[in-house]
C-alpha cells in the first residue's frame, strides 16, 4: 500500500515537472519566433538559423534529462523545471535584438555586436554541452557501475532510457556542429578565436560557481550567471587588454578609440568590487585565518585579524587596483572617487537632489517594510513587493532626467551589495551576524543556499537594461525602462491582484493565477504607454503593437517560469522592447 502511494506521488511530481517544463519552453519558443521574425529581414549570416538550432539543442538537453529530473539532483536548487532552455536562450536573444538594432540604425560598431552575438551563441552551446555530458555520460557511468557490482543486465525500460539519452546526445552534437560551422562562416578568424575563449570561460565559470555555491540556483539560473559574467568580462577585460596589446605592438593597425568615461567608471566600480571577495578569500586561505574551533581568546584575535584583512583588501582595490585599471583602459589619471565627486558638481542641484531623494525613499520604505515584516499577519510576498514599488519610485525620475548618473549609481549600489554579502557570507565581525539576521526577514525559498540572491536579482534586473541601453541606438528609448517597468509595476501588480483577488490558477501545481497575470500584463503595457510621453519622447503609434507584444511575452515568462523571475523577465522584456 505504501509502495503504491509513493509511486503515485512520484508520478504526480514527474507529471507536474514535465508540465512546468513544457509550459516554460512554449513561452520561450514564442519569444524566439518573435525575435527571429523581427530581425530576420535585417540580420544576415545565419543569425536566425543559429537561434533555431540553439532552441532545438536546449529542448534536446531537457528531453534527454528526462524532463529535467536528472538536473534537479545535486548542485542545483530544486525547482519545478530546470530552466535549461530559458537560461540558454536569454543572452542570445538580447544580443540578437542588439544586433538588429545596430544594423537598423547603421551604428559604426556593428561588427563588434555581431561578434558578441556569436560569442553568446557559443557560450550557450558549450553550457548545453556541459549539461548534456553530465546527464548522459554521468548516468551511463553509474549504470555500468551497478552492472559490474551486481552482475546483472539492464531491464528493457532501462535499455530504452539509455537509447533515448544516447539518441538525444547524437542529435545535440549534430546541432552543435552546425552552429559552430555557421559561426566560423559568419565572422573573422579573430572573432572566432574570441568566441572560443569566451565559451571556454563560460564553462569554467559555470563549474566554479556550482562548486562554490551549490544549491543556490537552478540549472537555467546558473547558466545565466556564467553566461552573463563571461560576456561581461570579455567586453570589459579581454577586449581592452587585447586592444592595448595590439596598440603597443602595432600602433598603426588599430586606431585608438575614445572611451566613454561614464562606462569606464561603471566598469571600474563593478570589476573592483567583484575582485574584493576573490582577493579576500585567497588571502584568508593563504594566511590560514579560516574560522575554526579554537579557544575564545584566539577566536577574538582571529576575528579582529579577519576584519582587518577585509578592510585592507577593500582599501587596496579602491586606492590602487581601480585607479590603475582606469589609467590603463581609459587614460583617466584622476582617482575614481575624485572623478565622481567632480561629476556630481557639474549639475549639483539635480544630482545631489537625487541623492537626498533616494536616501529619504530608502529610509521610509526600509522602516515601514521592516516593521511589516515583524508582524506575522502580513504575507511575506506582499512585503517583498514593497521593495519593487520602492524601485519604481526611485528610478523612474532618475532615468528620465539623469540617465548617466543612474548608471554610475547602479554600479555603486552593486558594489555595496557585493561588500555587504561578502561580510554576511564570511561572517566578518562585527557586522556579519547582524547583517545576516536582518536580511533573513526578507528571504524566501530561493534564498536557501549560501547566497541571498533576491536583492541582487532585483538590482541587476533594473540595472542591466539601463547599462545596455547606453551602448545601442537611441530609437528604442523605452528599452532602458524594461527592468523598472517589469519589476516595479508588472510583477508587483501580478502578485497583489493574484494574491488578493485571484481564483483561477494557471495550473494545479502553480500558485499563480490568470487574474494576476492579466493584471501584470495590462499594467506593464499601460505604464509603457504613459512613459512614452516622458523625455525622450517617441512616436507611440508606430510602436504600440510591439509594446503590447513585449508586455504580453514578459508577463507570460513571469507566469510560467519557475526560475528567478527578477533575473529573467527584465532581460527578456528588454530584448523585446529593443526590436
Amino acid at each position: 500500500m505504501k509502495m503504491g502511494v509513493r509511486m503515485g506521488v512520484r508520478m504526480g511530481m514527474g507529471m507536474a515537472m514535465a508540465m512546468a517544463l513544457w509550459q516554460e519552453a512554449a513561452v520561450v519558443v514564442v519569444i524566439v519566433v518573435r525575435v527571429a521574425g523581427a530581425i530576420g529581414g535585417v540580420c544576415e549570416g545565419g543569425v536566425v538559423q543559429a537561434l533555431v538550432a540553439l532552441v532545438m539543442g536546449g529542448l534536446v538537453v531537457e528531453m534527454g534529462s528526462e524532463n529535467g529530473g536528472r538536473l534537479q539532483r545535486g548542485r542545483f536548487r530544486a525547482t519545478q523545471a530546470p530552466g535549461v532552455l530559458l537560461g540558454a536562450m536569454t543572452p542570445p536573444l538580447v544580443m540578437a535584438s542588439r544586433l538588429g538594432q545596430a544594423v537598423r540604425s547603421g551604428a559604426p560598431g556593428v561588427e563588434q555586436v555581431r561578434v558578441e552575438f556569436w560569442g553568446s551563441i557559443a557560450c550557450s552551446a558549450v553550457l548545453l554541452g556541459v549539461l548534456m555530458w553530465s546527464v548522459v555520460v554521468g548516468r551511463e557511468g553509474k549504470e555500468r557501475g551497478v552492472q559490474r557490482r551486481n552482475g546483472c543486465r539492464l531491464k528493457k525500460d532501462e535499455v530504452g532510457a539509455r537509447r533515448k539519452r544516447s539518441g538525444a546526445a547524437i542529435v545535440f552534437l549534430l546541432l552543435l556542429v552546425l552552429v559552430l560551422l555557421q559561426l566560423g562562416l559568419s565572422i573573422s578568424a579573430g572573432g572566432v578565436a574570441r568566441c572560443v575563449v569566451i565559451a571556454a570561460g563560460s564553462a569554467f565559470v559555470f563549474q566554479s560557481f556550482l562548486q562554490a555555491f551549490p544549491s543556490c540556483t537552478s540549472a537555467g539560473e546558473a547558466m545565466l550567471v556564467a553566461h552573463g559574467f563571461t560576456l561581461y568580462l570579455g567586453n570589459t577585460v579581454l577586449d581592452p587588454l587585447l586592444k592595448q596589446f595590439v596598440n603597443k605592438v602595432w600602433p598603426e593597425s588599430m586606431p585608438v578609440e575614445n572611451v566613454d568615461p561614464v562606462h569606464a567608471i561603471v566598469h571600474a566600480i563593478v570589476l573592483g568590487m567583484l575582485l574584493v571577495p576573490v582577493l579576500y578569500r585567497s588571502l584568508l586561505s593563504t594566511l590560514a585565518l579560516e574560522a575554526s574551533e579554537k579557544p575564545e581568546k584566539e577566536l577574538i584575535l582571529e576575528s579582529a585579524s579577519r576584519a582587518a584583512l577585509f578592510c585592507f583588501t577593500v582599501l587596496a582595490v579602491v586606492l590602487w587596483a581601480a585607479p590603475a585599471w582606469l589609467r590603463l583602459v581609459a587614460g583617466i589619471s584622476q582617482h575614481p572617487v575624485l572623478w565622481i565627486l567632480q561629476y556630481m558638481t557639474d549639475e549639483p542641484v539635480q544630482r545631489w537632489g537625487l541623492c537626498v531623494y533616494w536616501v529619504v525613499v530608502i529610509g521610509i520604505f526600509s522602516l515601514v517594510l521592516h516593521q511589516m515584516a515583524l508582524k506575522k499577519q502580513i504575507a511575506r510576498i506582499m512585503i517583498r513587493k514593497g521593495f519593487h514599488i520602492m524601485v519604481l519610485v526611485m528610478f523612474v525620475p532618475a532615468l528620465a532626467f539623469q540617465a548617466d548618473f543612474l548608471r554610475i549609481s547602479f554600479a555603486l549600489a552593486l558594489g555595496v551589495f557585493i561588500l555587504v554579502e561578502t561580510i554576511r557570507v564570511c561572517r566578518i565581525p562585527p557586522l556579519g551576524e547582524k547583517i545576516h539576521t536582518f536580511l533573513e526577514a526578507f528571504t524566501d525559498s530561493r534564498d536557501s543556499g549560501v547566497l541571498i540572491i533576491s536583492h541582487f536579482s532585483l538590482l541587476l534586473g533594473c540595472a542591466i537594461p539601463v547599462w545596455l541601453s547606453s551602448t545601442t541606438a537611441e530609437d528604442r528609448p523605452l528599452a532602458a525602462y524594461a527592468g523598472i517597468l517589469s519589476l516595479g509595476i508588472g510583477d508587483t501588480m501580478a502578485s497583489v491582484i493574484g494574491y488578493n483577488f485571484g481564483s483561477m490558477r494557471l495550473s494545479k501545481m502553480s500558485q499563480k493565477t490568470w487574474e494576476g497575470t492579466i493584471a501584470g500584463i495590462a499594467s506593464t503595457f499601460g505604464a509603457s504607454v504613459l512613459l512614452s510621453f516622458m523625455p525622450p519622447t517617441f512616436p507611440l503609434a508606430s510602436q504600440v503593437g510591439s509594446m503590447a507584444i513585449a508586455a504580453t511575452c514578459a508577463g507570460l515568462v513571469e507566469a510560467f517560469t519557475s526560475q528567478l523571475d527578477n533575473a529573467f523577465v527584465p532581460i527578456v522584456y528588454y530584448s523585446l522592447l529593443s526590436l
